[in-house]
């Protein structure tokens, strides 16, 4: 049997990840692979499979072919319904699969789409993306787009879909759910919490840094491991307020969409309805966020001086933090952008080895 785990974003896939690369070789397996790529073995280590090219997924299942096992073939990554781009990567894989001489079976998580729409403002937050406010559509979740290929490819009998939402899900919890669904028996205290969400104040700063702060390239690998290290450090500092993004700006996302979220309810046989955000606590301007940001700017504060504090005199950074050059009245978020750019530097962050390119070697002949 091969298990198929194809997320879909933002419902605890790396939970799902993280606690099933611990029970591999012993309640699943997982397609073996020799001569890993570099950019490949941070996801082998999570539990995620990479999105190969269709050679590489042959040879992968020509290695699990070669195995005395019984257990099933466990395939999980959110990526193969990311719904902007690596199509022509996905599909093929999907045919080998199917083709491939063992049963198959898809199992993936639906958020509704608010919530769906609020976790992934949170998500880029962390990796410090500034279009969100600009660019919401973006945000939507493509329901048809990425899940109707899997009744297409695999036929709907051998293809589950499940709401995210906890209580549809064994004992509340998404891992403890997946385990149920693919009959593999999970305690609760195996199960493994990550990529959980960030407090209100730790989305407000962070939105703040990468709208007025330094810029951090998509294609700068190093540049975006570090700011999630650094999300991580501001996330635990600040309270745990929730963050949920206000009707007044899901809303038109909804009405736009009704078509797509029509044809998902369909195929679920069931809402996706959520209850409305309560009136003032929801965000519902960008405008907003920043105020909550700047009134989190005493605990920037603290924790840079917490930083500088045991550092001799002549190794004090210069702490010059102003802006000078920027519009009135743009001038107090980009001063705290500068405060947490000095701060993400001051913290030395380790810069991943896994993407730190290897030297080439020239192989020398007699």
């Amino acid at each position: 049997m091969i298990i198929i785990h194809p997320g879909m974003y933002k419902t605890g896939s790396t939970s799902i990840q993280k606690t099933f690369v611990r029970l591999i070789g012993d309640r699943v397996s997982r397609a073996p692979y020799t001569a890993i790529p570099p950019a490949h073995e941070p996801a082998y280590k999570k539990g995620r499979t990479p999105i190969v090219s269709p050679g590489e997924m042959r040879q992968m299942l020509e290695y699990r072919r070669a195995e005395p096992t019984t257990l099933p073939l466990l395939i999980s990554n959110e990526g193969f319904t990311n719904s902007r781009g690596k199509s022509s990567r996905i599909v093929p894989m999907l045919h080998i699969l199917r083709d491939y001489d063992e049963d198959v079976r898809v199992v993936a998580y639906v958020r509704p789409p608010r919530s769906f729409i609020s976790s992934q403002f949170q998500q880029w937050a962390k990796h410090a993306r500034t279009r969100a406010f600009s660019s919401m559509g973006y945000l939507w979740p493509c329901y048809r787009k990425i899940f109707e290929v899997f009744d297409t490819i695999f036929g709907r009998e051998n293809v589950t879909f499940k709401p995210f939402q906890r209580d549809r899900l064994e004992g509340g919890n998404v891992v403890l759910d997946f385990a149920h669904e693919i009959g593999v028996a999970l305690d609760p205290g195996e199960v493994v919490l990550a990529n959980t969400s960030i407090g209100l104040e730790a989305v407000a700063l962070l939105h703040v840094q990468s709208r007025f702060g330094k810029p951090v390239g998509w294609k700068d690998r190093q540049g975006r491991f570090q700011q999630r290290q650094f999300s991580g450090y501001i996330s635990r500092l600040c309270p745990r307020r929730r963050f949920v993004l206000s009707d007044v700006l899901t809303d038109p996302l909804v009405k736009a969409n009704h078509a797509d979220l029509d044809w998902m309810e369909a195929r679920l046989g069931m809402s996706l309805s959520e209850p409305p955000v309560l009136e003032g606590e929801g965000v519902s301007s960008e405008a907003e966020l920043i105020s909550i940001a700047l009134a989190a700017r005493p605990l920037v504060e603290d924790m840079i001086a917490q930083r500088v504090a045991d550092l001799p005199a002549h190794d004090i950074p210069d702490c010059d933090l102003s802006a000078p050059d920027v519009p009135d009245a743009d001038r107090p978020a980009y001063e705290l952008a500068c405060r947490l750019d000095f701060l993400k530097d001051r913290l030395n962050i380790p810069l991943a080895k896994w993407l730190v390119p290897k030297a080439k070697t020239r192989k020398v002949t007699s």
